[in-house]
């Protein structure tokens, strides 16, 4: 039996590609590719650093495609973390062997993979007791 085409899957934070002429989805795991995803969480990070800064420094490890630091809805300040995506799985790699623990202005910083956005719950109304 032989499916067409691939069937892509994520398990945690890995993308998991089956395919090939002989390939019967979970059982064929000898054609199992791994997908080590682009975006990254960066924590702890100084409340100076701003995206140029940042921009620069992940620089070195490899092309930045995108770039957010979140901030605080009712002060605007920076909230000491965020997320980058660079241009391939290769440069993610590269950037957090480099920078996880990395000292930024006396703090160390924190470098791995982003997860998945969580759902969150609804609404916020009124509940009557």
């Amino acid at each position: 039996m032989s499916l067409t085409g691939a069937f892509y899957c994520i398990i945690g934070l890995v993308h998991i590609r089956w395919s090939g002429p002989d390939c019967i989805g979970p059982a064929a795991l000898l054609k199992v590719n791994w997908f080590m995803s682009t975006k990254l969480y960066l924590g702890n990070l100084p409340f100076s650093y701003d995206e140029d800064r940042l921009r620069e420094l992940l620089s070195e490890t490899g092309e930045v495609v995108s770039l957010s630091i979140p901030t605080d809805r009712e002060t605007g300040r920076r909230r000491g973390f965020a997320f980058a995506e660079m241009k391939s799985p290769e440069d993610a790699e590269k950037t957090i062997e480099r920078f996880n623990g990395f000292s930024v202005d006396g703090r160390a910083i924190v470098v791995n993979v982003a997860r998945p956005r969580e759902p969150r719950g609804g609404g916020g109304g009124r509940r009557d007791r």
